[in-house]
């Protein structure tokens, strides 16, 4: 099941938008009964996030600026595995450049990417 969640940042955390050669801190918070919350701190403005609970385990998130395609290459995706009490944040790769977790993936096919 996926769910869209687009929020505003607070005023205090104003800045310039979100691009492709600016970073974001965010951080999938997992307690160990399986529960997910995102928190998020940069910049300001608003991001769509697209969370995808994959089952066993395994949860995608997507993050791109609002009004984003998810067959556009704007997308930042991470896995987030979880396996006992341990939990795996990956980054996609974007194959063209060879980079992970920058904003130039699709959040189409999150699934298939290389991850690391």
């Amino acid at each position: 099941m996926s769910q869209i969640v687009g929020r505003k940042l607070p005023a205090e955390k104003a800045g310039p938008p979100v691009s492709s050669n600016h970073r974001q801190v965010s951080a999938l918070k997992i307690d160990h009964y399986g529960n997910a919350a995102l928190a998020v701190a940069n910049y300001g403005g608003v991001l769509l996030t697209k969370i995808d609970d994959a089952g066993g385990g395994i949860t995608y998130v997507g993050e791109a600026a609002c009004g984003s395609d998810v067959g556009e290459s704007k997308w930042r995706v991470q896995r987030v595995t979880v396996v006992g009490l341990e939990t795996t944040i990956e980054w996609a790769k974007n194959t063209t450049t060879e980079r992970y977790g920058e904003f130039d993936v699709l959040w189409t096919g999150h699934a298939g990417w290389t991850y690391g």
